[in-house]
Protein backbone atom coordinates (compact mmCIF):
# COMPACT_ATOMS: atom_id res chain seq x y z
CA UNK A 1 0.00 0.00 0.00
CA UNK A 2 2.81 2.45 1.14
CA UNK A 3 4.19 2.38 -3.08
CA UNK A 4 0.62 2.83 -4.07
CA UNK A 5 0.24 5.21 -2.32
CA UNK A 6 3.36 7.02 -3.79
CA UNK A 7 3.15 6.06 -6.90
CA UNK A 8 -0.46 7.95 -6.40
CA UNK A 9 0.96 10.91 -5.48
CA UNK A 10 3.45 11.11 -8.36
CA UNK A 11 1.42 10.39 -10.95
CA UNK A 12 -2.07 9.98 -10.12
CA UNK A 13 -4.56 6.89 -10.49
CA UNK A 14 -2.51 3.96 -10.74
CA UNK A 15 -3.74 0.37 -11.13
CA UNK A 16 -2.31 -2.60 -9.52
CA UNK A 17 -1.06 -4.02 -12.89
CA UNK A 18 0.83 -0.47 -12.94
CA UNK A 19 2.77 -1.02 -9.75
CA UNK A 20 3.70 -4.23 -10.67
CA UNK A 21 5.28 -2.71 -13.56
CA UNK A 22 6.71 0.22 -12.56
CA UNK A 23 8.25 -1.98 -9.36
CA UNK A 24 9.79 -4.38 -11.65
CA UNK A 25 10.94 -1.17 -13.45
CA UNK A 26 12.62 0.46 -11.05
CA UNK A 27 14.02 -2.62 -9.31
CA UNK A 28 15.93 -3.43 -12.30
CA UNK A 29 17.79 0.68 -12.73
CA UNK A 30 18.62 0.06 -8.66
CA UNK A 31 19.96 -3.09 -8.70
CA UNK A 32 21.76 -2.46 -11.82
CA UNK A 33 22.56 1.31 -10.99
CA UNK A 34 24.40 1.37 -7.67
CA UNK A 35 25.72 4.49 -7.96
CA UNK A 36 24.76 8.07 -7.03
CA UNK A 37 24.16 9.40 -10.12
CA UNK A 38 23.17 7.31 -13.47
CA UNK A 39 23.18 8.13 -17.09
CA UNK A 40 20.38 6.77 -19.97
CA UNK A 41 22.50 4.19 -21.51
CA UNK A 42 22.81 3.39 -18.13
CA UNK A 43 19.37 2.09 -17.86
CA UNK A 44 19.27 0.85 -21.15
CA UNK A 45 21.49 -1.47 -19.71
CA UNK A 46 19.60 -2.52 -17.08
CA UNK A 47 16.63 -2.86 -19.20
CA UNK A 48 18.05 -5.32 -21.44
CA UNK A 49 16.37 -8.15 -20.53
CA UNK A 50 12.97 -6.59 -20.38
CA UNK A 51 12.71 -4.38 -23.32
CA UNK A 52 9.23 -3.48 -22.83
CA UNK A 53 9.88 -2.33 -19.83
CA UNK A 54 12.31 0.90 -21.90
CA UNK A 55 9.06 2.82 -23.84
CA UNK A 56 7.64 2.79 -19.78
CA UNK A 57 11.08 4.90 -18.76
CA UNK A 58 10.93 7.13 -21.85
CA UNK A 59 7.23 7.60 -21.10
CA UNK A 60 8.20 8.91 -17.78
CA UNK A 61 11.21 10.72 -18.65
CA UNK A 62 9.28 12.84 -21.54
CA UNK A 63 6.56 13.56 -18.61
CA UNK A 64 9.30 15.07 -17.01
CA UNK A 65 8.67 12.64 -13.77
CA UNK A 66 10.12 9.50 -12.85
CA UNK A 67 8.70 7.89 -10.10
CA UNK A 68 11.78 8.01 -6.89
CA UNK A 69 14.16 9.61 -9.88
CA UNK A 70 15.67 13.40 -9.83
CA UNK A 71 16.39 14.03 -13.70
CA UNK A 72 19.40 16.10 -13.70
CA UNK A 73 19.66 16.56 -17.09
CA UNK A 74 17.86 15.42 -20.22
CA UNK A 75 18.87 14.40 -23.93
CA UNK A 76 21.39 12.15 -25.13
CA UNK A 77 23.41 12.50 -21.64
CA UNK A 78 20.94 12.49 -19.58
CA UNK A 79 21.32 11.81 -16.08
CA UNK A 80 19.62 10.83 -13.19
CA UNK A 81 19.49 10.35 -9.41
CA UNK A 82 17.28 8.04 -7.18
CA UNK A 83 15.21 10.45 -4.44
CA UNK A 84 15.97 10.65 -1.03
CA UNK A 85 13.36 12.74 -0.75
CA UNK A 86 10.04 11.04 -1.08
CA UNK A 87 7.57 11.49 1.56
CA UNK A 88 4.51 9.21 2.03
CA UNK A 89 1.91 9.05 4.65
CA UNK A 90 1.34 5.72 5.57
CA UNK A 91 -2.11 3.62 6.49
CA UNK A 92 -0.59 1.84 9.30
CA UNK A 93 0.86 3.28 12.84
CA UNK A 94 3.47 0.91 14.12
CA UNK A 95 1.89 -1.31 17.24
CA UNK A 96 3.26 0.51 20.39
CA UNK A 97 7.13 -1.35 21.58
CA UNK A 98 6.52 -2.63 24.80
CA UNK A 99 9.43 -2.42 27.53
CA UNK A 100 10.49 -5.68 28.18
CA UNK A 101 12.63 -6.87 31.56
CA UNK A 102 15.35 -8.84 31.62
CA UNK A 103 17.53 -8.60 35.02
CA UNK A 104 15.35 -5.99 36.06
CA UNK A 105 16.67 -4.01 32.51
CA UNK A 106 14.42 -2.55 30.06
CA UNK A 107 15.67 -3.92 26.68
CA UNK A 108 14.52 -0.80 24.99
CA UNK A 109 15.60 1.90 26.88
CA UNK A 110 18.91 0.05 28.01
CA UNK A 111 17.91 1.43 31.96
CA UNK A 112 17.22 -0.54 35.28
CA UNK A 113 13.37 -0.71 35.85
Amino acid sequence: MGLQNILSSQLGDVTKEDIVEIWRLMQLVALNNQKRIFMQKDVETALVEDKHLLPVWAKFVEKGEVPFVKILADGDDAEYQFRTDVKYTPLWKPAPYSHTRANNVCAVCVRPL
